[in-house]
């Protein structure tokens, strides 16, 4: 499973809908989003620009829905969606926008969609906990993993499940891709 960053109950105003009286006036839209995506890197550097940020992406879709005229909450999720899953370190996004007070009796009406991010692995994480491979460190070397070579990003030591020190490694396949980090975990 991976890390998830939450944003919830974030409260906006757009038009949306497909009658006279829906498209007049901006209505009140409810959007909860979480986004799948290994957090370890951010939790390793306390650095931002290891992580997505939160208070940008949120910009976007503010910006989006107060701009909008979309006629179907699906085609809004799905654009919400669009914008979390851009950035490439995020696996997976779930969107739920709801329209409170749009039926009667109802307290809410919305819908709640999941998208992943397709394509093939560029970079993961493994985790040795044999003295065969390097030890921790920042300065970049390559391993050879099921007959493929692979630039270390960074390393580092972790304690494991039954006590013993483990490395770590963040893995890929492409020389210039820092910025391009979609992991996955492999055990060995």
């Amino acid at each position: 499973m991976m890390d998830r960053i939450l944003i919830q109950d974030l409260a906006l105003r757009g038009i949306i809908g497909v009658t006279a009286e829906e498209r007049r006036e901006r209505q009140d839209i409810v959007i909860n989003l979480t986004l799948e995506l290994d957090l370890a890197p951010a939790g390793h550097s306390d650095d931002l620009t290891d992580t997505v940020d939160y208070k940008a992406l949120k910009k976007r879709i503010l910006s989006l829905v107060e701009g909008s005229h979309f006629r179907l909450v699906e085609a809004l999720a799905e654009r919400i969606a669009d914008l979390a899953i851009e950035d490439p370190r995020v696996a997976k996004t779930v969107v739920r926008v709801e329209k409170p007070g749009a039926l009667r009796f109802a307290r809410s009406v919305g819908v709640e969609i999941t998208r992943e991010r397709r394509g093939p692995i560029r970079s993961f994480e493994l985790r040795v906990a044999s003295c065969e491979f390097p030890t921790p460190s920042l300065q970049p070397f390559t391993l050879q993993v099921l007959g493929f070579r692979f630039r270390v990003l960074y390393s580092w030591a972790a304690a494991a499940r039954n006590s013993k020190i483990e490395t770590r490694y963040c893995l890929s396949r492409d020389a210039d891709d820092r910025a391009d980090l979609h992991r996955h975990r492999l055990q060995h």
